[in-house]
């Protein structure tokens, strides 16, 4: 069905008193995505309605990404690079018109080309200003990912599950975990359940640890690797920055940063990273992400 009702209630929403929020962001971002597809269906030859509605599109994006939240601002600016390069491949493929003598034929493609070259590099600098702003803003999301490959779909380049285990030690760590509720037993619970593979199981674990003592970094980054492997890369940069702040010396957390960054293609950034750690071999154990070794 036609977008517009929707679109009306969105703009209505955001302009609103309390429209400059997060969830409005997401919403309009969205929103360009049923326009993107509608853009993307539209036949090859309806160029015209094609412009439209990359104008259209380009107007819902555009307002997503001025809100200032900084993961819908990278994945519009994502969506938008890829439509001016639909369109550019559009007009690019325009077949010859029939009857043309070859003088007019080359003063058509010219013309073409006069039209795909802008579209071209307008696509070429909204990736770029993709990806500046990722890192920039710290985005680690799939938009990231895409606007590095230039792809429509992108997968988030999180370390594999595994099977979980239940190994026996477990039982014995969570009873003492329950007698005693401190802080100590609850982290060493949670990283038996991140050991096991039972990512659930730790980010619940060390999110309480978190909660009882949050100046604890070694929580803080293990927290950060459950997260990883549950697919929340933000909320693992969180996690990673809140124990660094806790403890600028705890060289885990800047390593899992590294590698969080690796993953995401940002080579540079990762390798920032490892040069302020002295001893990068000795740091290992179930709550490191062995991410960083792409980009050593």
């Amino acid at each position: 069905a036609p977008a517009d009702a929707l679109i009306a209630t969105l703009t209505t929403a955001v302009q609103g008193p309390n429209g400059g929020t997060e969830e409005a962001a997401k919403g309009l971002w969205y929103l360009g995505e049923i326009l993107y597809r509608g853009y993307r269906d539209l036949p090859a030859d309806q160029v015209e309605e094609k412009v439209a509605a990359l104008q259209s599109m380009e107007g819902i994006y555009t307002q997503a990404a001025s809100l200032g939240y900084a993961e819908w601002a990278v994945a519009s600016l994502w969506r938008l690079a890829l439509a001016y390069g639909h369109i550019a491949d559009v007009v690019e493929g325009t077949a010859l018109p029939a009857g043309l003598s070859a003088a007019e034929a080359q003063q058509f493609r010219a013309a073409v080309k006069e039209q795909v070259t802008p579209l071209k590099a307008r696509s070429d600098e909204a990736f770029k200003a993709c990806l500046s702003r990722a890192e920039s803003l710290e985005v680690f999301s799939a938009a990231v990912v895409g606007c590095r490959a230039r792809t429509e779909t992108a997968a988030l380049p999180v370390p594999q599950p595994g099977t979980p285990t239940q190994p026996a030690s477990l039982e014995d760590l969570r009873k003492k975990a329950e007698r005693t509720l401190n802080a100590e037993a609850l982290e060493a619970l949670g990283l038996a359940y991140l050991d096991a593979r039972q990512y659930g199981m730790a980010q619940l674990t060390l999110g309480r640890v978190t909660e009882l003592q949050d100046t604890r970094a070694s929580a803080h980054s293990a927290l950060g690797l459950a997260l990883l492997h549950m697919g929340d890369a933000m909320g693992a940069r969180e996690a990673y920055g809140r124990a660094m702040d806790s403890d600028p010396t705890f060289g885990k957390a800047r390593l899992n940063l590294a590698a969080l960054r690796c993953r995401f293609g940002d080579v540079d950034g990762a390798r920032r990273e490892l040069a302020v750690l002295k001893d990068v071999a000795s740091l290992g154990g179930n709550d490191v992400d062995g991410g960083w070794k792409a980009c050593k």
